[in-house]
């Protein structure tokens, strides 16, 4: 028979072992647990064959697109069904110059209107840890996203440009974007993205929900399939000259943003930044300096300064030539709808004579405005609007 004392023993021996037993369990939890909040995952995927037309590869099929919205647009529709997404009707409908309020809500009824009963859109908020819900080799789905256009777009602006999330790096802390402005497989750090999204109110290592466009076809499941099935090459590598014009193209969009916010003050401050860079002169393409007088002229003509509005469509006309052409910094020029028209319109854009001819017509020189919306359209016969103000400008001459 065993004694009392030696039951009592084995008892207190168990208790005691299960205790550690439970002690060694709670410090393994609790390491695990604590540990993971630091420790970085090491998910990467990045979705492949999503097109990406941007202002340095702008030809071909990409030539109508001026918009970053319409190339985001552009570039999730021809993923998923190639060649049947028009690229001019794409950028009309979100021209912002003919009046179009430019929303997540308007994508939504791009896609209800142009792409009747082909796709499923919908807003989701989401964090960065909520992306690899779409962001992975099963369901394959690219989102199209509104961020502020740099990290030094002042809070004040509400500006944003759209953008096309294509991969995530975990381990990296990185998002992987196509952008219309910054170029193909554009990389974004988890806490820049937040500051992206929520200004200086971002803190570093805390990620908040944020709206995401979600397009995907009704028919998922056989698209996914379809597009595992594409003969897929790797994305082009980024061009340095994609890193070298990155800086003067975050100046250049707060001048674009508050222009059309009617923020005249930053416009002339980013403007003369913008202008006063480093090299400006020798590396900033002239398709986009013309741009950026022409924000300027618009910002003197709303102040009622015509003369000076008028230096700078005169300085935008004046470089106005071979846009078309490659630069030694590694642009590749840029081309765009109508060039090939006519022989002497090749590198030219409209811009510059068709907003002289609006200052002309605020001076009330009608002869003289009369004589710039013409160039407009003789370049552009289906510019609308520029050739209903010139038969104002005409009508007015010919009532004198």
């Amino acid at each position: 028979m065993v004694s009392p004392e030696l039951n009592n023993r084995k008892k207190l021996f168990i208790i005691l072992a299960a205790v550690a037993a439970s002690l060694l369990l709670f410090a393994f939890l609790f390491v695990s647990y604590f540990g993971n909040l630091n420790q970085k995952n090491d998910y990467s995927y990045i979705i492949s064959s999503v097109p990406s037309p941007n202002i340095y590869n702008h030809s071909g099929r990409y030539l109508p697109l001026f918009e970053d919205i319409s190339a985001s647009v552009f570039s999730v529709s021809e993923y998923w069904y190639p060649n049947e997404t028009k690229p001019y009707e794409t950028n009309e409908y979100f021209d912002s110059g003919l009046g179009n309020v430019i929303s997540r809500n308007r994508i939504v009824k791009y896609f209800e209107e142009k792409h009747e009963g082909k796709y499923d859109v919908r807003q989701e908020n989401l964090s960065i840890n909520e992306l690899q819900r779409y962001i992975n080799p099963n369901v394959r789905t690219p989102l199209i996203v509104l961020n502020r256009s740099s990290l030094d777009q002042p809070d004040e602006l509400d500006w944003n440009i759209a953008e096309v999330l294509i991969g995530i790096k975990e381990l990296e802390q990185k998002l992987v974007f196509h952008s219309y402005w910054y170029g193909n497989n554009y990389e974004v750090s988890f806490d820049d993205f937040e500051k992206l999204q929520s200004g200086s109110s971002a803190q570093p290592g805390v990620y908040k929900k944020h709206s995401f466009l979600v397009v995907q076809p009704k028919n998922l499941k056989q698209k996914v399939d379809e597009v595992k099935l594409r003969s897929i090459s790797a994305y082009p590598d980024r061009l340095p000259v994609m890193t070298k014009l990155n800086p003067y193209f975050k100046d250049y969009l707060i001048v674009k943003g508050s222009n059309f916010r009617l923020a005249n003050n930053l416009t002339e401050k980013y403007f003369a930044k913008l202008v006063d860079s480093t090299d400006f002169e020798s590396q900033f393409p002239a398709f986009f300096k013309i741009r950026a007088y022409i924000y300027m002229a618009q910002m003197l003509a709303r102040e009622g300064k015509l003369d000076e509005a008028l230096e700078y469509t005169n300085k935008a006309m004046a470089m106005n030539k071979e846009l078309n052409k490659p630069m030694g910094n590694g642009w590749n020029g840029f081309e765009f709808h109508g060039d090939k028209r006519k022989e002497e319109f090749v590198g030219v854009t409209q811009f510059p004579y068709f907003f002289a001819a609006e200052i002309y017509m605020k001076k009330g020189d009608y002869e003289k405005a009369s004589e710039n919306y013409q160039k407009v359209v003789d370049m552009a016969p289906d510019y609308e609007d520029a050739v209903r103000k010139l038969n104002i400008a005409k009508a007015i001459i010919q009532n004198k």
